[in-house]
């Protein structure tokens, strides 16, 4: 592919350098995680609870474009997150054997808002094939009237393991919507199984494969419609600008009338990709896998009216490197159980040879958009 290949959509498809440009460091994204590290601090505990433990303290700021209005966007805290403990294990001298995230745990405590902040990190467990990391990413609370001194507080709790992503080896299978029939390819549209298949009970062997199609059937790139750009509610008063303004995006296939209809938690895909110089790293995923809004959740639900589905816990794992010489990466998300306006979403990242490179799962509450505009940046989630 050519560097002026260009889809069907009329959406051009730039093959990047299969290495990490330095060009990309300065990029939005990378530009908005980058840190620097400060120092250590030491505890010393009973044995019975750790004994001398040793964290470091990374400092950065919060990048006033990759807001959502009154905290940071919850994919961009936990870019943050990944990249404190990468930024450790290279401290540490351990990236030969550690260099990348494969999972991530973390609550969301406070939205937080633009300015500094510093990330707390402890090694929990570094040895054999992984190492896991606590990170806690704190930042100074406005002052409120009439208190003396500053206060701190957590935004986000989380733990990190790391490991040798790029010499993982094991089996690789990937099943088809029916749970058990194995596929080659997540964009291959459903068919019938070529053959019957293994019986539906170990117990009943008279009992065969259903007749019904299987196949995930993920849009491919070419078959999907750009979005209109959305006016940003929200954009940095210093550069005018708003992380959306950095992706593009191509949904799949759909009319406007079909988005009126729709549940918020519709099963959707949408491709993405970087065009103001970011890559596709493991890091990058983290942004990626809270990236998943569709467009029916901008519509006006007829019960819920118009709400805000801030994340309050959120878990990833991260399967394969992104190849950076790839720019797409494809989000497939689906919410299936509301209840009591907590939802659940499942997200998969692929890229676009069909590789799985990520799947994330997070829970949000629903809260009306009325309540979001009068909550307080600093106020907290829980």
């Amino acid at each position: 592919m050519s560097t002026a290949d260009s889809t069907s959509n009329g959406v051009s498809s730039k093959r990047r350098p299969s290495h990490f440009p330095e060009s990309a460091k300065d990029a939005p994204y990378h530009s908005a995680i980058r840190m620097a590290f400060s120092h250590t601090v030491s505890e010393e505990l009973e044995p019975e609870l750790g004994g001398r433990q040793e964290s470091a303290i990374w400092k950065g700021q919060i990048d006033d474009q990759f807001l959502t209005g009154v905290s940071p966007f919850g994919g961009y805290v936990a870019g943050i997150i990944l990249e404190a403990a990468r930024q450790e294990v290279r401290r540490q001298g351990l990236a030969k054997r550690f260099a990348e995230p494969v999972s991530c745990s973390a609550v969301f405590l406070e939205g937080g808002r633009p300015g500094p902040y510093f990330a707390v990190v402890t090694p929990r467990r570094v040895g054999g094939r992984f190492a896991v990391f606590d990170v806690t990413v704190r930042q100074e609370a406005p002052a409120k009237e009439g208190s003396a001194g500053s206060s701190f507080s957590n935004l986000v709790t989380a733990n990190v393991t790391m490991s040798d992503l790029s010499n993982e080896r094991g089996v690789t299978t990937l099943l088809s919507n029916d749970g058990r029939t194995p596929i080659t390819s997540p964009f291959d549209p459903p068919a019938l199984p070529a053959t019957n298949g293994p019986p539906m009970s170990i117990v009943d062997s008279s009992s065969t494969a259903p007749s019904f199609p299987v196949g995930l059937g993920l849009p491919t790139r070419e078959n999907c419609i750009p979005r209109a750009k959305m006016p940003a509610g929200y954009r940095s008063p210093r550069t005018g600008k708003a992380f959306n303004d950095f992706t593009d995006i191509l949904d799949q296939p759909h009319t406007k009338e079909e988005l009126k209809i729709m549940e918020r938690g519709t099963e959707w895909a949408k491709w993405v990709r970087w065009n103001s110089g970011d890559i596709q790293d493991t890091v990058s995923l983290g942004f990626w896998s809270d990236y998943y809004a569709s467009p029916v959740m901008f519509e006006s639900h007829p019960r819920e009216g118009r709400i805000w589905m801030p994340t309050m816990d959120y878990h990833l794992q991260i399967r394969a490197i992104p190849d950076p010489s790839l720019e797409w990466v494809l989000l497939h998300s689906r919410n299936r159980y509301t209840t009591n306006g907590r939802k659940e979403f499942d997200v998969e990242v692929w890229d676009e040879t069909g590789r799985l490179l990520a799947i994330a799962r997070q829970m949000t509450i629903s809260i009306p958009m009325a309540n979001r505009v009068k909550k307080a940046p600093h106020s907290s989630k829980l």
